[in-house]
Formats: structure tokens, C-alpha cells, sequence
């Protein structure tokens, strides 16, 4: 085995210099999310934690542990950890924090939303028109042309209402 394993950052700063031992997973998260400013959500520093773990118990340098009496799993340095050069590496891509929509861009956003609505609304509109022409010139036909007509008037009713929705909204702006 190599004497030299790199760790991410993050958990370098836990497990060499913080020089955290004995540990839960959830306790090494909740450490990480405590060391860390909003760089992980609880779930994606859960998922972090336990692929680090793995990758270093695949290793032997972690020992997982479960005591007879509870079902926690418990993992230790093993003696090889200390006999190996540990390296600290930055491979986690810096996330930018998400920014509220300002007012300008959410009506903007609304405007594009409506203008979508109503184009897919004309569309429905020209079906409703083909499958009552349809079911005017096929008078035989009406049964296997009215489960169409009567899905494209419920699409056209839920537009309609989006629209309507969205139209009440802008006019505040």
C-alpha cells in the first residue's frame, strides 16, 4: 500500500488535524456541517462522509466497529493511520450561492411564462376547431372522436386559468 493518500480537504481538516476518531457517521457529518459554511446540504454531506469512509476502510485505515449491545457502527483509526503521510487536496468544485429572483426578472420571468401559455393555448384552440369539424362531418364517428375533443377542452380550461393566474399577477407590477 501507498504510504502517501490524499483526502479532500474537508475531511483532511476533520480526521488529521482536527484528529477526529471514534466516530458515527452522522457525528462526522454533523462535524462536517459544523467546519463548513453552507458548502453541503445535510443529505449531500451524509453521502460525502460515507464515501470518504468507505474509500479509507477499503484502504484498512479505518476499522468499523459495532458494539453488541446497540446497532451503531462505529469507526476507529486503525494502526496503519498512523503510518501513513496524509495530503490534503481541493478537488470540490466552489458552488455559487443561488440568488433570489429580483423583481425585474421575476416578471420578466412571468411575462415569458404567459406568453408560453398563450401559444400553446392557440395550439389548443385550432384542435378544438379540427375535432368539431371532425365531429360535424362524421357524425358516425363522434365516439371515437370526443374522448379527443373533451381532453383538449380540459388542456384549454387549464391554460386558460394559467393565463388568467399569471395576468392578475402582472397587472400589480
Amino acid at each position: 500500500m501507498s504510504n502517501v493518500v490524499s483526502l479532500h480537504e474537508f475531511f483532511y481538516n476533520l480526521l488529521i488535524v482536527k484528529r477526529v476518531n471514534n466516530f458515527t457517521i452522522t457525528e462526522l457529518r454533523d462535524a462536517l456541517l459544523d467546519s463548513t459554511s453552507n458548502a453541503f446540504s445535510p443529505k449531500e454531506a451524509r453521502l460525502y462522509v460515507y464515501r470518504r469512509v468507505l474509500f479509507l476502510e477499503s484502504k484498512e485505515l479505518l476499522v468499523k466497529t459495532k458494539s453488541s449491545h446497540s446497532k451503531e457502527v462505529r469507526y476507529i483509526t486503525s494502526a496503519q493511520f498512523e503510518n501513513v503521510l496524509f495530503k490534503s487536496k481541493k478537488t470540490l468544485k466552489q458552488v455559487p450561492e443561488k440568488k433570489s429572483l429580483e423583481p425585474e426578472s421575476f416578471f420578466t420571468s412571468l411575462q415569458k411564462e404567459k406568453k408560453a401559455h398563450e401559444d400553446h393555448l392557440l395550439m389548443i384552440e385550432g384542435e378544438l376547431e379540427t375535432f368539431a369539424s371532425l365531429i360535424k362531418r362524421y357524425p358516425d364517428q363522434k365516439n371515437s372522436v370526443k374522448p379527443f375533443f373533451n381532453q383538449a377542452e380540459q388542456e384549454h380550461r387549464r391554460l386558460y386559468s394559467h393565463v388568467r393566474a399569471i395576468s392578475k399577477i402582472l397587472k400589480q407590477q
